[in-house]
């Protein structure tokens, strides 16, 4: 059975004191900074003697898990996997663990929210508006950094992301282009929808809803060959998400119509995958790079200094346009 490798063996090694390892591998605030060619000897050193932290005993020591949470709307789509993988690598390179976790959209006040308040975790990231107090309650003085849109109302620290000058330029962009009758697919009504509903009544046109119960790509493919049968095909579509996107331009395809020489389209996240299609679709992006830095760093920075007045920034989604 292989020896368990401690903070001492290291110190040993390199000839330093336990507290120095200390220091380095945790992280650690020190009056006396540790030189770099130190600081790489025992990280290094660490490494070839495989040293892995006891989970338990430094949760005990310092009161910390080194876990943080990731809250969010769905698990599915690639959107929030593009989000949960950026945020694991910023947390993984402060020596942090994320556990991704779902709202149960079962119970719309969160309920559920007092079993998650039962796993340890030293701080929390949130995506989107509409928690309940509730919600805030159960978690009791576990730190909170709010993330996406609407986000800004309570006392929490908050990245927050304006949809709305993007989202209208990518309405004018499909009346610019010559799509008069341009439709809006949608399964919530924000900042998005009242973008769409400006720019269609500042240039003197009827709105067109295409209403979704989700914002997947089979759905998008189903309910656009549904709506085209029954009402004939828009010239452009703005829809919520890029999924619902990429499931509608499926269904025109399907119908025999292309993009975007019959079609124009615009989505809406800004996902990787738009990228790798046949068929040009643009997008209103979100700044996920920028947002979930700021959001993890607000939390680095609460979790170790709880007092700090609450931090705010306010980003904008920018129209990525594929021709």
């Amino acid at each position: 059975m292989a020896m368990v490798v401690t903070l001492k063996d290291i110190a040993d090694a390199v000839g330093v004191k336990k507290q120095t390892v200390s220091v380095v591998l945790n992280n650690k605030p020190t009056a006396i900074p540790v030189s770099k060619a130190t600081r790489e000897r025992i990280l290094e050193t660490a490494r070839h003697m495989k040293y892995h932290p006891n989970g338990a005993a430094r949760s005990l020591a310092t009161g910390r898990t080194q876990r943080v949470a990731f809250w969010m709307p769905v698990l599915e789509g690639r959107f929030f996997h593009e989000i949960s993988c950026l945020l694991h690598r910023l947390v993984r390179d402060k020596r942090y663990e994320l556990i991704a976790w779902e709202f149960d959209r079962q119970t719309p006040d969160h309920s559920h929210s007092a079993g998650f308040a039962r796993i340890d975790v030293d701080g929390v990231m949130v995506f989107g508006s509409g928690l309940e107090p509730k919600v805030h309650s159960n978690l009791g003085r576990v730190p909170i950094v709010n993330m996406g849109m609407h986000c800004s109302g309570g006392p929490q620290d908050f990245v927050e992301v304006d949809l709305y000058p993007a989202s209208r330029k990518a309405v004018e962009y499909l009346l610019d282009r010559g799509r008069s009758r341009v439709a809006y697919m949608l399964c919530v009504e924000d900042d998005r929808h009242q973008a769409y509903l400006d720019a269609m009544r500042n240039a003197d046109k009827s709105p067109e809803l295409i209403v979704c119960p989700d914002y997947f790509r089979g759905t998008g493919r189903r309910v656009i060959k549904e709506y085209v049968l029954a009402h004939g095909c828009p010239e452009g579509i703005f829809c919520i998400s890029d999924e619902l996107a990429i499931g509608a331009s499926r269904g025109l395809r399907d119908l025999g119509l292309r993009i975007p020489r019959d079609v124009t389209m615009v989505g809406c996240e800004g996902i990787e995958d738009l990228d790798y299609l046949e068929s040009p679709i643009s997008s209103v992006s979100v700044p996920k790079d920028e947002m979930c830095r700021l959001a993890w760093d607000f939390l680095y920075q609460r979790i170790q200094q709880p007092q700090v007045p609450q931090q705010a920034a306010f980003l904008s989604a920018t129209l990525q346009v594929r021709e």
